[in-house]
């Protein structure tokens, strides 16, 4: 264990319980945005919103008609860190989702009435294309659905991640420890700690630290996000920096059946949202 993580641990009075920390920590890949500049996007390039580049034999993903909001693309092959988990090398990440309406400001009813969005909020299409960028076009929005207010110029970056201890949305993986309450307390302010770290590590140029992320534990609001068997797979958080705002401070997550990740099934993906 790193030296800073050992130092937080007894900060927060939890040495003895560092064989259950230790068992508990993931690594998570952190999306660090660089800047809004979408007109210097090259085809391939990862972005959350904005105009997808899609795969030249792939139709925009649609729900009984009507289609889906672009939320981000990821090239694989930017991702330079130690612990890929399950990732590939190579290929391309596309997530598209009804979510995207919850974006505050957005011509959130363009295309969509109160029930077509209630009826399919949690439609998804999250898919994963092994091509290259020759085999991608920048796909204009439908007329029938919105843009996604554009983040672009992502940086990867490898976090540690500890789950959520709170006891209105404790993290399932905390569900068979046999902890007091005050320390889950101290777990929490340890988790807390280690967000401020990865803050000052990663957002020292920013206003902001946004919580946009491969893997690794979710950062839940309200409740639970995963379930025992499930594992976060990517989560988009809400962005000041950037005008990113989903609800009134939320997140949206995207869970996997820790099994299905494993294997590198995606048919499987859900999607939620919490506010804040």
């Amino acid at each position: 264990m790193e030296n800073f993580l050992t130092s937080l641990i007894a900060k927060r009075d939890l040495e003895h319980k560092i064989s259950d920390i230790e068992h508990i920590m993931q690594t998570a890949i952190r999306l660090v945005p660089q800047s809004d500049k979408t007109n210097h996007l090259m085809i391939g390039q990862s972005r959350i919103g904005g105009k997808p580049d899609i795969p030249i034999y792939m139709k925009w993903p649609t729900i009984d008609g009507h289609s889906i909001p672009f939320l981000a693309q990821i090239n694989l092959a930017e991702i330079s860190v130690n612990n890929r988990g399950d990732l590939p090398k190579y290929g391309f990440l596309l997530f598209f989702s009804m979510l995207a309406w919850e974006q505050e400001g957005s011509d959130m009813l363009k295309g969509y009435t109160a029930d077509i969005y209630n009826n399919y909020r949690l439609s998804s299409d999250i898919t994963y294309h092994d091509v290259s960028p020759s085999q991608l076009i920048r796909t204009p929005v439908p007329p029938d659905t919105f843009e996604v207010s554009s983040i672009s110029t992502i940086k990867f970056n490898e976090i540690y991640s500890l789950p959520n201890a709170v006891a209105w949305a404790r993290d399932p993986v905390l569900t068979n420890f046999n902890w007091t309450e005050q320390e889950f307390d101290r777990l929490d302010y340890l988790s807390r700690d280690l967000v401020k770290h990865n803050g000052a590590l990663l957002y020292n140029h920013l206003t902001s630290s946004s919580e946009h992320q491969l893997f690794g534990y979710p950062a839940s609001i309200h409740w639970p996000v995963t379930k025992s068997d499930e594992r976060l797979f990517f989560q988009l958080s809400s962005d000041n920096d950037f005008d990113l705002m989903w609800g009134d401070g939320g997140a949206i997550y995207f869970t996997i059946p820790e099994k299905d990740l494993h294997r590198w099934k995606l048919d499987r993906v859900t999607a939620s949202f919490q506010g804040g």
